[in-house]
């Protein structure tokens, strides 16, 4: 706490004991407490005015407030997170049959998002021009969103790749184009129960920029309700889904590392430089377990490493602590 902040919690606490409350903001009665109430051992604080010249202005405020709203100054310019796995942009119906003319030329292209307004038979004969120009043969990720959906996966473009008139259009898309020269890390999510967990997790894991696709593991949430809990954001993502452990187990390469996020004797201390060092690695498999059972047995046993949170008593919501990590993880990238 900063001497500034302690004399002004001073001067609070004494306008409480004179019954001094908002209402007096206006009546002169707070110049007398500027926050100049002196603590035992600390000079007192002079200001240059009063409390009452600040005076609440609602005309002001609220055109301060609609200044705002026009310029848009408060939203996402999606400048910081930008060169990672994906790049992500508008893409018109034209420019795709003109890549899909040639061979390869779009086999960076991993999904593309329409609005369903979007003609149907439109939608399928470009998918199926881009599909048979790729080489090798990966199909395209086509995804189809109502007006709802397509307005809120729209703010998730990065600013400047978006086109005006993109919310009306009938002829754009968005395109999720893989940075191959970039490795890239896989999210694992095993039996999570409350998908606003699972929401909330997807949302900063697409919004970080570092995960090529998202696993569920045991889990059947509905695709309408991942849309909806991450705020529009798993539409921008590979999600691949397996009915149970094992069937993952068998699908992971044998030489991949795996990291779970677990409370072990073994696990490292997620701030430790040993944590930190495990998670600048990239082409690995990052693991969160249910809220409730936590991480499987078989799972724990084929990670590499472990990691924790300190905590004063027992865990954290699965959602904090992947956004704990994340944060680690960034510093890690960036070390």
């Amino acid at each position: 706490c900063s001497r500034k902040n302690l004399v002004r919690f001073n001067a609070v606490a004494k306008m409480r004991e004179d019954g001094i409350g908002p209402n007096d903001v206006s009546s002169g009665k707070l110049d007398e407490y500027a926050f100049d109430t002196a603590l035992p051992g600390v000079s007192s604080v002079q200001h240059s005015a009063p409390i009452s010249n600040f005076k609440l202005d609602s005309e002001s405020n609220l055109e301060r407030s609609r200044i705002c709203k026009e310029k848009n100054v408060y939203k996402s310019t999606g400048r910081l997170a930008t060169t990672g796995v994906y790049t992500v942009r508008m893409v018109s119906l034209a420019e795709l049959w003109e890549g899909a003319s040639v061979t390869g030329e779009l086999n960076s292209l991993k999904r593309i998002v329409f609005p369903r307004s979007i003609d149907g038979g439109q939608v399928d004969s470009v998918t199926a021009a881009i599909n048979s120009s790729r080489y090798p043969l990966v199909p395209v990720v086509v995804c189809s969103l109502p007006a709802s959906g397509w307005k809120g996966v729209l703010r998730n473009v990065p600013k400047h790749n978006r086109l005006e008139g993109s919310l009306e259009s009938k002829s754009l898309g968005i395109g999720v184009f893989r940075n191959e020269n970039v490795k890239a890390r896989r999210l694992v999510l095993l039996g999570l129960k409350y998908p606003g967990n699972t929401g909330t997790i997807i949302r900063c894991a697409v919004q970080s920029n570092l995960f090529s696709s998202v696993i569920f593991v045991g889990m059947k949430p509905s695709n309408d309700d991942v849309n909806w809990y991450s705020l529009q954001n798993a539409p921008l993502i590979n999600i691949d889904r397996f009915e149970n452990v094992q069937d993952f187990l068998e699908a992971v390469p044998k030489e991949s590392t795996m990291t779970a996020v677990e409370l072990s004797p073994r696990s490292l201390d997620l701030y430790s430089i040993e944590a930190r060092s495990v998670l600048k690695k990239k082409d690995s498999f990052l693991v969160l377990g249910a809220e409730d059972t936590g991480t499987p047995v078989e799972i724990l046993e084929r990670c590499q490493e472990l990691i924790e949170i300190p905590s004063m008593s027992a865990s954290i919501n699965v959602s904090c602590a992947f956004a704990a990590v994340l944060s680690v993880m960034h510093i890690a990238d960036r070390s």
